[in-house]
C-alpha cells in the first residue's frame, strides 16, 4: 500500500512552502505526490511548485485556466497511477500535515483496522477555539445508508462529520463517477464542497468500513482570505444541492458499524 498525496492550490504562495515541506518531511517511505497549480495569478507560485516537485521527484500539473478542487483532485489522482490498494490522501496546498509522522500514523490505522476510508479532526493556524472535533456518525445513519440525508439537514453542520485528514482507498474512489458525482447535469464541475462530493458517496459504498481517526494529523490554515468558504459563498448552495439530490450508492457488502475510537489505541 502506497499513499498518493494530492495537493492543489490557487494564489496561496504565502502558505505554500510550509505545506510542501510538511509532506516532504514525512517519515513514511511509501508515498507519491502530485501538486496542482490551479492557474494562479502570481507566476511565482507555479514556478515554486514546479521547482519543488522536480527536486522531490513529485508530479506537477499546471492548469491554464482555473478548474476547481474536484477537477484538480481527479487529475492529480490519475497522475499518480494508483493501484487499487493505494490510499488517496488530500492535503490542500495552503494547509499542512501536523507532523512528520502523520502518514506513518495513518498507515498504522489502515493496517490494523483495514478501513476503506478515514476522516478526523484538525487543528487551526491561527488557533481557533470554534473548531469542533469530528464526531462519530450515528448508528442509524450508518445502518440505513443515510449519509446524504443526514448531511443535508439544516441543523447538522457538515464540517463536523467529514473533517481533515481525509483519505480513501483508490479501489473505492475509482467506483465514483465524475460525470455524476462531481459534475452538474450541464457538465460543469462542482467548484466547491469537494470534501462532501467525495466523502458522502464513498461512505455509502464503504457500508460502515470507515474510520474516524482520533489523532490530530492535519493543520488547517484559517487566515487564507481566498479559501472557498470565503470567496465562493454564492456557489456553495448550488453545489451542495446537487450532492444532496443524488441517489445514494449501494454498499459493497453487508453494512457494519465501525469501531468508535476516542483516543489513539497504541
Amino acid at each position: 500500500m502506497r499513499f498518493k498525496v494530492v495537493m492543489a492550490g490557487w494564489n496561496c504562495l504565502r502558505f505554500l512552502p510550509r505545506s510542501l515541506d510538511s509532506v516532504a518531511a514525512q517519515d513514511d517511505d511509501a508515498f507519491d505526490v502530485c501538486v496542482v497549480d490551479d492557474a494562479s495569478e502570481d507566476e511565482r507560485q507555479p514556478e515554486y511548485m514546479e521547482a519543488f516537485c522536480r527536486k522531490a521527484g513529485w508530479r506537477f500539473i499546471r492548469n491554464e485556466s482555473q478548474r476547481g478542487g474536484l477537477y484538480n483532485h481527479v487529475a492529480a489522482v490519475a497522475a499518480t497511477s494508483p493501484d487499487p490498494d493505494d490510499v488517496i490522501v488530500s492535503v490542500d496546498a495552503d494547509d499542512r500535515l501536523s507532523g512528520p509522522d502523520a502518514l506513518s500514523r495513518l498507515r498504522d490505522y489502515y493496517e490494523f483496522y483495514r478501513p476503506l476510508l478515514t476522516y478526523g479532526s484538525y487543528q487551526c493556524d491561527p488557533e481557533d477555539d470554534r473548531v469542533t472535533p469530528a464526531l462519530h456518525l450515528p448508528d442509524e445513519v450508518i445502518l440505513n445508508n443515510a449519509y446524504r440525508q443526514f448531511a443535508a439537514r439544516d441543523d447538522i453542520p457538515d464540517p463536523i462529520w467529514f473533517n481533515h485528514l481525509r483519505s480513501v482507498k483508490h479501489e473505492l474512489f475509482a467506483m465514483l463517477d465524475p460525470s455524476v458525482d462531481f459534475q452538474h447535469p450541464d457538465g460543469s464541475w462542482l467548484r466547491t464542497c469537494y470534501d462532501l462530493a467525495i466523502t458522502i458517496p464513498s461512505l455509502e459504498r464503504a457500508g460502515g468500513r470507515h474510520l474516524l481517526i482520533p489523532d490530530i494529523l492535519y493543520t488547517y490554515t484559517r487566515d487564507n482570505p481566498l479559501s472557498d468558504c470565503y470567496i465562493n459563498q454564492e456557489t456553495i448552495p448550488r453545489d451542495k444541492a446537487h450532492i444532496f439530490s443524488l441517489t445514494p450508492k449501494s454498499p459493497l457488502g453487508e453494512i457494519v458499524v465501525p469501531p468508535r475510537l476516542t483516543s489513539c489505541p497504541w
